[in-house]
């Protein structure tokens, strides 16, 4: 399946794609997304923390899954291939936080990553194409792997994630009672985040439910209910006014997507996640509720 990272900003309308100052930094990070009060009243780990858990819910924790053609192992897309979802993000740190947001994911071309020959999706903001992510998938033996995945602003990189061995994300064909799990290291970098190295592990184990009709605004659909639990444990290194810091963060996410065949993607996805984040000795936890649902597509 395909695994395109969410990304979004702090506006009443907002997007997939990160709206960070293209030359990173936490505390202009920080201030971007309305909390200068943390450049003022804390230490530089308040500060690394509070824009690290912004980053990591941004990035980490919210993933749109496309998949093959149903149930079958045939798997196939064609460039341009294309998908939009409208959505709201519950955040609950110091008080309810809602934000909406308009996506578009498009199938691009097709790409040699790390010797494999992939599919490129292209995840970008409905109302701000120029910050985007690319993600690299290919299809094997039945089953769709994600080789790495690259975030843009302004049209410079600013990121990647890259498993140690491509990532299994879906193993065809589907039906009630299928499983299957996961388990890679991961690491990168988030240059418009501040943040210099990522260092992890992820782990995923996912289920067939049942299948069922759902309504959302692009239409009814018939659908495989798929439920996904994720764990992202890693070490992160982060500049805070010009130092260094090392961070613990860890999320974990219980994730619902309703997978049409016709559409050959999901039409709707929840995501409850927690993430925790530990600079020297100072932690904070944010609880995070996603839902998106298809407005249209072109298959």
């Amino acid at each position: 399946m395909l695994v395109t990272t969410l990304r979004f900003s702090k506006y009443s309308t907002t997007g997939a794609s990160h709206e960070r100052p293209a030359g990173g930094g936490l505390v202009r990070a920080a201030r971007r997304y309305g909390q200068d009060a943390y450049v003022t009243r804390f230490r530089r780990e308040r500060i690394a923390i509070a824009v690290l858990l912004t980053v990591l819910v941004a990035g980490a924790c919210f993933f749109f899954i496309l998949q093959g053609r149903g149930s079958s192992s045939n798997i196939a897309y064609s460039i341009g291939d294309r998908w939009t979802w409208a959505g709201t993000v519950q955040t609950s740190q110091d008080g309810l936080e809602v934000t909406m947001f308009s996506r578009i994911e498009e199938i691009t071309g097709v790409e040699t990553k790390r010797g494999h020959r992939c599919w490129v999706v292209k995840s970008s903001d409905a109302n701000n194409q120029e910050n985007y992510s690319l993600d690299y998938i290919f299809v094997e033996a039945g089953a769709m792997y994600k080789v790495i995945s690259e975030s843009f602003s302004g049209g410079h990189k600013t990121g990647e994630t890259v498993y140690s061995s491509p990532a299994l994300m879906i193993e065809f064909p589907l039906e009630v009672g299928k499983r299957w799990t996961d388990a890679k290291p991961l690491s990168g970098y988030d240059n418009a985040g501040g943040i210099e190295l990522i260092s992890g592990q992820r782990t995923s184990s996912s289920e067939v439910l049942r299948k069922e009709s759902i309504t959302v605004p692009a239409g009814t659909f018939e659908c495989w209910v798929i439920k996904t639990t994720e764990i992202v444990d890693g070490t992160h290194v982060i500049r805070v006014e010009n130092q260094l810091l090392g961070a613990q963060a860890t999320t974990v996410s219980t994730q619902m997507g309703w997978y049409s065949e016709s559409v050959k993607n999901f039409v709707k996805r929840t995501v409850e996640s927690t993430t925790i984040v530990t600079i020297s000795g100072q932690q904070q936890i944010l609880e995070t509720t996603t839902e998106m649902n298809l407005s249209s597509y072109s298959v």
